[in-house]
């Protein structure tokens, strides 16, 4: 639903900017799992990324309710209708990716028998027999899940940028103004 606003409401903002500082967290993860050397750091790394994980999820369970279900009414911006039709693309690929690769990534793990630890405390995989190849196949697959949402971002920045340097049609105004705007 859109009705003349010219920004999404305070709950949307918050929840778009946590999503994009813990994305970006686990997006440097990579770097980390590549240094971790030993199987304690890895780990420890495997922790960290599961807790992060879940709280993404979390939020995108938030994210699908408010928008689909719910329907919060979002800003009507003054675009073209390639332009709408485009955002809307990129928009709806990243909600699928931001379910498909935690989603994976738990497959991934419970065929590998590797722990799936929530807060260093909750260990949520329940594992099934482990299968290699199952887990490698789950693996390269939850990866390309990554690199297409890492482009997908990119170009969702981009354009955000575009909106609010080049164009500056109040588009990336509506997700970064965090005063009260109808």
């Amino acid at each position: 639903m859109s009705i003349n606003r010219k920004s999404f409401d305070l709950g949307y903002k918050i929840i778009h900017w946590l999503m994009a500082a813990l994305v970006l967290l686990m997006f440097f993860g990579i770097v980390g799992f590549a240094q971790a050397i030993t199987d304690e750091e890895r780990m420890e790394m495997l922790v960290g990324h599961s807790s992060i994980g879940t709280l993404i999820s979390i939020f995108v369970i938030i994210r699908i309710y408010k928008r689909f279900i719910r329907k919060d009414a979002v800003p009507d911006q003054k675009i073209s209708k390639i332009q709408r039709k485009a955002s809307l693309a990129v928009q709806y690929a990243i909600y699928f990716l931001l379910v498909f690769i935690p989603f994976s990534g738990y497959l991934s793990a419970s065929f590998h028998e590797l722990p799936v630890m929530v807060f260093g405390n909750i260990n949520i995989n329940y594992g099934r027999e482990f299968n290699q190849n199952l887990f490698e196949n789950l693996r390269v697959i939850h990866q390309l899940g990554i690199y297409s949402l890492m482009g997908l971002l990119i170009l969702h920045i981009g354009a955000a940028l575009l909106h609010g340097i080049v164009m500056r049609d109040g588009v990336l105004g509506s997700m970064t103004r965090f005063k009260k705007t109808i």
